[in-house]
Order: C-alpha cells, then structure tokens, then sequence
C-alpha cells in the first residue's frame, strides 16, 4: 500500500466520518398522552378473566377513575354481560357520583355502535344516555387507548397470584379483591401521581367532574373518523463508503481511481 494514502484511508474508515453518532439521531417524539385534571372527568371500564383454583374461568369488571386512578368497583362474576355492566356502573355513580364521561372498547357489553345497526343501544348506553354522561369508546385495534384501565388490572391479577390460598369460588375471588381495592387505594403509594399519593387521597382532595350537559340531541351514530395519516419522512441513503473513499483519494492525491 503507499503510505500516502495510509493516514486518508484510517480517517475516512472511522464510523464518526461517515455518520452521526447514534446519540445524536433523531427520533420522533412519543406522542404525550392527554391529562384529565379533574376527578370523575372520565371513568373508563373494562373487564378481564381470573382462573379459579380448580381451573374455572372468571371474569372481574372494573371501574377505576382515570385522573387519580381510584378503584371505584372492582366485581368478579361468572361471566359479564351488558346488565351486569349497567348495575355496577349504577353502584359507582351512587357511591361515588356521576362522571363526565366514560371510556371503554367495543365489546358488545360496552357499546353496539359496531353492531351493523341491529337491537340499538344496549342497557348500558341508555344509562349512559339517561344521566347526560359522554361515551367514548377506543379505536379498533387500538389497545393503547384504555392503557390506564389494563394496567390497573395487570397489577390486581399479579397480586390476586402472588396469594398463598387461591380463591375457588366467585365469592373467594371477591374477597380477595376487595381486600386488594382496599389496600391499592389507600395504603399502596402510585408512582404516577405527584408524591407518589395514594388514589383515595388525590380522589377525596380534588373536585369531581359533572356531566356537561343533555345528550337529547345524540344519535347512536358515533362513528370514529380516523384522522389522515401524514406521510413518513423520506430518509436520505448513506452514501456508499467506496465512493467517499476514492472522492478524498482523488482531492488529495490527483488520482481518481478506486481502491
């Protein structure tokens, strides 16, 4: 090799040369998730499985509040269905006030607006609609929307497994998360509220949201229009190392062919 051309090639071979450090690309930004400051603002609610100890399926309903995340109901049934929905939502709003609004998925017990029109609203909605309170629901295929209700179950479901004694009926279940409810909101320090309060003391501190106003005028047509997707930034290729190699050969040493 002629020594010329030794200290141009160690030089352009540091990856620092060629392209940035990888500190310093850029990411986009992860998009902030909207604050509701106010208790009772909006009350999401969904429901997940529990096995039994002797291998039969649960199902346990929740209802946190989205602001603080108190635990407003936390019930274990057979099986939920849209009249088991509509009778704890009751139980909340009596004990604990009626929310703004509520957010949940799609599923049937929740919402028939993807039903293709058939049976109209179900028990749940005409409560919903009764009391003046706004339904949300997610997405389809959009998990990340009830994010705060699914965590909130994922912590219950590892502390209902970590429990020496397994429940093996409804009743063993309930106990065990009522006792769990009891201790979430207000003995178990939440990360996610300032100085890691406890929920029942953020929820009794702060006011509590109300219904906005008559629902007379809604139609059961809530249609989620998905919002146009801009298009992804072009990334610039890097160029070829062989070519930077001979372009700084041909600027130094006056030849231009490549090595």
């Amino acid at each position: 090799m002629d020594p010329s051309r030794a200290p141009f090639r160690r030089k352009i071979q540091r990856p620092s040369t060629l392209w940035p450090h990888p500190c310093l690309w850029r990411f986009p930004a992860p998009r902030p998730q909207p604050i509701r400051p106010l208790n009772g603002g909006t009350c999401p609610a969904d429901f997940t499985h529990y096995r039994l100890a002797d291998g039969t399926d649960a199902e346990i309903l929740t209802w946190p509040d989205d602001h603080s995340r108190y635990a407003l109901s936390v019930t274990a049934h057979n099986r939920v269905t849209g009249p088991i929905v509509r009778d704890t939502f009751r139980h909340a709003v009596a004990a604990h006030g009626v929310p703004a609004s509520t957010l949940t998925d799609n599923g049937m017990v929740f919402t028939t607006r993807l039903s293709g029109g058939r049976g109209g609203r179900n028990a749940f909605e005409h409560e919903l609609r009764r009391l003046h309170v706004t339904q949300k629901n997610s997405t389809p295929n959009h998990p990340t929307t009830c994010g705060k209700v699914e965590r909130f179950q994922q912590t219950m479901k590892k502390w209902l497994r970590a429990q020496p004694d397994q429940p093996t009926t409804i009743g063993d279940l309930q106990t065990l998360i009522d006792r769990f409810a009891d201790a979430y909101n207000h003995h178990r320090p939440h990360r996610s509220l300032p100085h890691r309060a406890t929920p029942a003391a953020v929820y009794n501190t702060r006011p509590k949201a109300q219904p906005a106003g008559s629902r007379d005028g809604d139609t059961h047509t809530r249609v989620h229009r998905p919002q146009p997707r801009l298009p992804a930034p072009k990334q610039e290729t890097p160029e070829p190392v062989g070519s930077r190699v001979s372009d700084v050969l041909r600027h130094h040493t006056g030849r231009g062919d490549r090595i």
